[in-house]
């Protein structure tokens, strides 16, 4: 069990966060048959970021994704060439995973923070 493997029973706020995104990473189905060790690695190298609505997340629709994002809070928007709408997505989801095990991807896309967001990138 993961808050066995990060040594607390009962948990303070970081730590309680810390087990809730590890636990997300978790159900992301490409992820589910990696051990706890590998899913505690993937977390530790995520960067946290803020955005406020309007703010794109990923941008540049000249290059294929080449990030995978966990969105732990708000609302989000991924287009295509800038406006055309692949679908809207609310906190706990995740996009970009393919990119982890295929860096060749060819996804051109954008997206865009409909409302303040919190996202980890990898």
């Amino acid at each position: 069990m993961l808050s066995k493997y990060l040594g607390f029973d009962i948990l303070d706020k970081t730590k309680r966060k810390d087990l809730i995104i590890l636990q997300m990473i978790r159900k992301i189905k490409m992820f589910n048959y990696l051990s706890e060790q590998t899913i505690i690695t993937i977390k530790n190298k995520m960067k946290k970021y803020k955005f406020k609505s309007g703010n794109e997340i990923v941008n540049d629709v000249n290059k294929p994704i080449n990030s995978f994002w966990l969105i732990t809070k708000g609302k989000i928007k991924i287009t295509k060439n800038k406006n055309e709408l692949i679908r809207e997505v609310e906190s706990i989801c995740s996009f970009g995973e393919n990119y982890i095990f295929n860096r060749g991807i060819n996804k051109k896309i954008t997206a865009t923070a409909i409302d303040k967001v919190t996202g980890y990138c990898l």
